[in-house]
């Protein structure tokens, strides 16, 4: 049997679909664990004995079944906790007991696949490539420019560099919070010094994350997949006011986008970014001055891609497809 793409995922993600549809068109064999039905849709069977290992996977739905030695790259996405099937509804410390397992064992199923290519790459891999300390260090080290950042509580040190340079915040990890059933995002916010001075003890009280804040031209998301660049301009700047300093604050559809070339040496620089933190996927965020300056935000080793593509058609589900397929050449 020939050798087959394993997508980890979930049921609701386009972005795997949308490679999955490509796959298909080449005839690879594709096997999509959704892993939220890992306990009410699949089973999974992994053996260790003294005759031998084995690892099947089976979807009840649609009847496939996966495996371990045909599994010949994975493609990991965006996998969901495994729900708790309605056996265990009635008990809830026997299903959050349940739950905890299932998580554990994913993890598990994870590193005992760790000796095939992956792509973006491994679960531990994507997390300390996430750590944002790490990519200003090495984005510095390859000559991108980056901004002055500062993360702590030391009201001193984070008033000094507000009196350098107009600053933004963000968040260090936490996307938001819900209250009375309504999501409250955390976006972008530019500083208010006079603010920063009278509340010295809010400052202390939480570890910060302020950047120095740049004029912008427009904004660069450059998707990279396997040595290959896709990049977009988002032309924050014209559209919605809401937009400018964070265009995540507005729909997607309400942006112009337009197709980018990248000057060489910047092309080199996010090669060399990937090689060194072992990713084969990237969606870099650039600033794009006045003066046309790029200055790095951050890369997200497992970003969203499937808006820009479908908008401009510049085919980076075909080149994620692509970069699978030739694993199992």
């Amino acid at each position: 049997m020939s050798r087959s793409v394993l997508v980890i995922t979930n049921q609701e993600d386009l972005h795997a679909s949308a490679v999955i549809a490509h796959l298909n068109e080449r005839g690879v064999k594709v096997f999509r664990l959704n892993t939220e039905t890992l306990l009410t849709g699949q089973t999974v069977s992994l053996s260790q004995t003294a005759a031998g290992e084995s690892l099947l996977l089976h979807d009840q739905l649609s009847g496939r079944t996966l495996r371990g030695q045909d599994v010949g790259v994975v493609y990991f996405r965006r996998p969901a906790p495994p729900d708790v099937p309605a056996l265990w509804q009635d008990n809830p410390q026997a299903a959050t007991v349940v739950a905890s397992e299932a998580r554990w064992f994913l993890r598990w199923l994870y590193a005992y696949l760790d000796d095939r290519p992956w792509i973006s790459a491994q679960p531990s891999v994507i997390d300390r490539a996430s750590c944002k300390p790490l990519q200003i260090k090495l984005a510095r080290s390859l000559g991108m420019r980056v901004p002055d950042t500062y993360y702590g509580n030391s009201a001193p040190d984070i008033q000094a560099l507000a009196a350098a340079s107009p600053l933004v915040v963000k968040a260090i990890r936490e996307t938001g919070f819900e209250a009375d059933d309504v999501f409250h995002a955390f976006y972008t916010a530019e500083v208010d010094r006079e603010q920063l001075a009278a509340s010295p003890d809010m400052l202390s009280g939480h570890i910060n994350f302020f950047q120095q804040k740049f004029d912008k031209d427009h904004e660069l998301r450059v998707t990279w997949v396997d040595g290959r660049s896709y990049a977009a301009r988002i032309h924050s700047q014209s559209g919605p006011q809401q937009a400018r300093l964070d265009w995540r604050r507005v729909n997607w559809q309400e942006l112009d986008y337009s197709v980018a070339a990248l000057p060489p040496e910047l092309t080199q620089q996010i090669g060399a970014y990937c090689r060194d933190l072992g990713l084969h996927y990237g969606a870099f965020d650039f600033i794009v001055t006045p003066t046309g300056e790029h200055v790095f935000l951050e890369c997200n080793a497992n970003g969203q891609w499937l808006w820009i593509d479908e908008k401009l058609g510049i085919g980076i589900a075909r080149g994620i497809a692509q970069a699978l397929q030739s694993r199992l050449e």
